[in-house]
């Protein structure tokens, strides 16, 4: 073996040289060195939702979301906490930006998202979210927003088809507006005539 410490392997337990791509005892693929340092050895996928849902929890009144963040992430069995913490803290900044809203709500929404922090197959953690957002849509019936939400649920690209039973009151409504603008025609022409 090289000067380079073991890892142990996710499948069997067996110690697997630093610079092995998979174990030799049962073939299993090993994380790069990168992903180790970032999620710890054992952990693939880290549930980001559920931090922030155990941060938002134990927040204080008036504290900063990243303060019980780093305090959650150090009870956890994490290779590089303070890597996570700056992913994280990082993504809330981008997401309050983007949205236009608070550090505070950003935490909040990515709480009720599905966000969870993986890493490429070269070892590189990127942070993986799927969040709802229907600001917008209150001029939607009942249903046409349940129908928005259910495709956007399911998961569906591309898109969004809302489907409504037609409407009988708009053509009746453009049949009186055409006979009163006719009637007001005649009306003009009638009058002059007259004159």
């Amino acid at each position: 073996m090289s000067g380079m410490a073991a890892r142990v392997c996710p499948g069997c337990g067996a110690d697997v040289p630093a610079e092995e791509r998979s174990c030799p005892r049962c073939g299993a693929t090993m994380a790069s060195s990168t992903a180790d340092t970032v999620l710890g050895m054992q952990v693939k996928v880290l549930d980001v939702a559920e931090l922030m849902r155990e941060a938002l929890a134990e927040q204080k009144p008036g504290e900063d979301i990243v303060l019980p963040l780093r305090r959650i992430l150090e009870g956890k069995d994490l290779g590089d906490k303070e890597a996570v913490h700056n992913i994280i803290s990082e993504n809330l900044k981008i997401m309050s930006w983007r949205l236009g809203i608070k550090q505070q709500e950003a935490a909040e929404q990515l709480s009720r998202s599905k966000a969870q922090l993986k890493t490429t197959p070269d070892g590189k953690p990127f942070l993986e979210t799927f969040t709802t957002n229907v600001v917008g849509l209150e001029s939607l019936s009942v249903e046409a927003r349940e129908q928005v939400l259910e495709q956007l649920s399911s998961g569906k690209t591309g898109p969004i088809v809302i489907r409504q039973p037609a409407e009988t009151t708009k053509p009746r409504m453009l049949l009186i507006l055409i006979a009163v603008v006719l009637a007001i025609l005649a009306l003009a022409f009638w009058w002059g005539l007259k004159h």
